[in-house]
């Protein structure tokens, strides 16, 4: 599912009409999290889900990758990997940090894993 909804995906999702959405927003009772370029309102989720008291069920895994190329930079991998952690713990509840010195593009190194995740 999208992160933001149009305000017709927002109506169906939340079993309200267009016009109450419209109405709720003119009353102060919900406000869209932002417009486009064309004006058109744009919800999230959080917000509908706090206007129907349903809990957020967001099951998407927050990865953090840190990567430098040579062995030269393992400074530079660890300052990454501070700075990704540091972000990761003001920003998310939980998340997975992966580094990657030196690998290049070599599949056959030892312990390489490839995974392909689609969203």
């Amino acid at each position: 599912m999208k992160d933001y909804l149009s305000i017709g995906e927002a109506s169906r999702y939340c079993g309200l009409s267009i016009s109450t959405l419209r109405r709720m927003e003119e009353d102060g009772r919900l406000e869209s999290h932002h417009r486009t370029f064309g004006r058109h309102r744009r919800y999230s989720l959080a917000q509908l889900n706090a206007l129907i008291d349903k809990p957020c069920e967001d099951n998407r895994a927050v990865v953090a990758y840190a990567r430098v190329s040579t062995h030269k930079q393992k400074n530079d991998l660890k300052l990454q990997e501070q700075r990704l952690t540091q972000y990761c713990h003001e920003h998310y509840e939980s998340h997975e940090l992966i580094s990657d010195l030196g690998s290049g593009l070599n599949y056959k190194k030892r312990g390489t894993i490839v995974v392909i995740i689609r969203i």
